[in-house]
């Protein structure tokens, strides 16, 4: 943290591009310069996602809308069967997938146009997660 003080520092009084800020992280996880191993969630995240605007500035990514889910329907949802069904309904695991269906409100969803071997970045992002402790960034 104490290299991205100084660096903040030595550019306060300038306005600084992505793409800078970018092959500045780029140029200090090839020097081995940060760790990797106890980066936090949302510094991952933050490199991730300056990578992902740096692809689409080049169009090589694009940003999907996020794909709607139909409800299922329960098989005792019709007439009599739906009074008696709704007296069992209550499902613990329905409870876990709720929780699941939150966290992904979270996500963003991009579509790679072309080769990914193309993408800008690809594997810097790859090295932190494969290198990586920390399992919200591993997973």
């Amino acid at each position: 943290m104490k290299l991205c003080k100084s660096a903040c520092e030595n550019l306060k009084d300038k306005i600084v591009e992505m793409k800078v800020v970018g092959q500045f992280f780029s140029d200090q996880i090839n020097a081995g310069v940060l760790d990797l191993k106890s980066m936090p969630a949302t510094g991952f995240h933050f490199i991730q996602m300056l990578y992902i605007s740096a692809n689409i500035d080049a169009n090589t990514v694009v940003r999907m809308p996020k794909p709607i889910k139909e409800k299922k329907k329960k098989a005792y949802d019709s007439g009599w069967n739906n009074f008696y069904g709704a007296l069992w309904d209550e499902d613990p695991k329905d409870e876990v997938k709720e929780e699941e269906e939150k966290k992904d409100d979270d996500l963003q969803y991009f579509m790679v146009l072309g080769d990914p071997s193309e993408l800008q970045h690809l594997e810097i992002v790859w090295r932190i997660v494969l290198e990586s402790e920390i399992e919200t960034v591993t997973r």
